[in-house]
């Protein structure tokens, strides 16, 4: 049994709202796939910066 909102509204308003949801989603995985790429990125080059830091280190301590 409808509820006098429901009964107010036709269907359609419902299918707009889940279209809207759905596409609100895809922007937030998409933000969530940048935003965990971006700190892999930076993870790799701290890794890489601190793998160059401990060559050195080791370079100098032999010479």
């Amino acid at each position: 049994m409808l509820n006098r909102a429901e009964a107010e509204h036709p269907t359609q308003t419902d299918a707009m709202t889940q279209e809207e949801a759905r596409e609100l989603m895809v922007q937030q995985r998409h933000h969530e796939k940048h935003l965990h790429e971006s700190m892999l990125n930076r993870a790799e080059a701290e890794v890489g910066l601190l793998g160059d830091n401990t060559n050195f280190s080791q370079e100098c301590s032999l010479h």
